[in-house]
């Protein structure tokens, strides 16, 4: 990271006339200066009134956690397009619905290219949007004025702790509970010790995930299967005092796991169990 107000006078040399800032420059008289206590938080804002609050028109899923962002992203993804829902991905292996592409630098990317790419799906037609949340896409204000349908959390290790990143894995966790107060309604992984914390920073519905009795929806069963000589896993779940059986084309219990909260989300869009089935054994993910 490098302090922007060095580059000031560069860009004005390059014709831009408007500056978004933390002190006072020198700069000639036709430029704009905006003083601000903090420019990400202002560029955040900008960005979501110059793009008329992409967030407003499509359902934005925020999944964030150390491990699972990218599998579950794309889990969610099939089970709600298997369900007649258009969906777009932002994350760590780029943001694209359909067939169209958009590049980013990030796993969340800045908050003006965030804002942008959220037009850009709901113009294309999604209706929802499944985006990596990372804690440093929170620390540094990528995804404030986002409204967000749902907050995932997945679990919580020791990760991204050092130069430019987290001081502390207490600031780590800190961040990480930040996007649930900007969330209508969270869906939580009960089985990880950090999911009390994340609940007490829910502002709605906490739907809750795992091995445990007391989640919503429960793990049991796992088994390796192979789907037209795709190793995947067959398991069941119980939710709502019914057990059902699915099999997610991708190995390993932990993507079982994963797949729980896709069967969330598609409860809550209202997919049929057929469709997330279908959804589920059709699972692959880019770039994994």
């Amino acid at each position: 990271f490098t302090d922007g107000h060095k580059y000031i006078q560069s860009a004005y040399d390059k014709g831009s006339r408007v500056f978004l800032c933390e002190k006072e420059v020198d700069l000639p008289s036709d430029a704009v200066v905006i003083i601000t206590d903090n420019t990400r938080s202002a560029l955040a804002k900008i960005s979501c009134n110059f793009f008329r609050n992409p967030s407003k028109d499509i359902k934005v899923i925020g999944i964030t956690g150390t491990k699972g962002k990218t599998t579950t992203a794309h889990i969610v993804k099939f089970l709600l397009e298997q369900g007649g829902i258009k969906t777009g991905i932002i994350g760590t292996v780029g943001s694209f619905y359909g067939d169209t592409v958009i590049p980013t630098v990030n796993t969340t990317p800045e908050s003006y290219e965030l804002q942008k790419t959220l037009r850009i799906m709901a113009e294309g037609g999604c209706k929802a949007v499944v985006m990596e949340v990372s804690s440093l896409g929170l620390k540094h204000h990528r995804v404030e004025g986002t409204e967000f349908y749902c907050g995932v959390f997945t679990n919580l290790f020791p990760d991204h702790i050092g130069t430019n990143e987290h001081e502390t894995f207490e600031e780590y966790a800190y961040w990480k509970t930040q996007l649930f107060p900007v969330s209508e309604r969270a869906i939580v992984n009960i089985d990880d010790p950090f999911s009390e914390e994340i609940i007490r920073n829910c502002k709605g519905e906490v739907i809750t995930y795992g091995y445990d009795n007391k989640a919503d929806y429960v793990l049991e069963n796992c088994e390796k299967v192979k789907l037209s000589n795709v190793l995947s896993t067959a398991f069941d779940v119980t939710a709502k005092g019914e057990k059902k059986s699915f099999t997610v084309a991708l190995p390993g219990e932990i993507n079982a796991h994963n797949s729980l909260i896709a069967l969330a989300l598609a409860d809550l869009f209202g997919i049929s169990d057929e469709d997330s089935a279908e959804g589920l054994r059709q699972v692959f993910v880019k770039g994994r």
